[in-house]
């Protein structure tokens, strides 16, 4: 859940910067609505917790290690 949480913190701080650095130089991009960035923010620990479950979940029906990997 903390790499997945971490994973989610840096996507939303990149299209942050993403944002304030193209409305500077594209005048249709206007700054980001406060409420949906604060949605967004919120919704962060419950998103990484869900997945986090099921990942742990799927993995708790594999018999072995190799059945477990996620690459094919």
């Amino acid at each position: 859940m903390i790499f997945s949480h971490g994973t989610a913190v840096l996507n939303l701080v990149e299209h942050e910067f993403d944002r304030s650095f193209y409305s500077h130089a594209v005048s249709e991009f206007g700054p980001p609505a406060l409420i949906a960035m604060r949605g967004c923010w919120g919704a962060l620990i419950p998103m990484s917790a869900l997945f986090s479950a099921l990942c742990l979940a799927l993995a708790a029906f594999a018999r072995s290690t190799k059945e477990g990997n996620i690459t094919s």
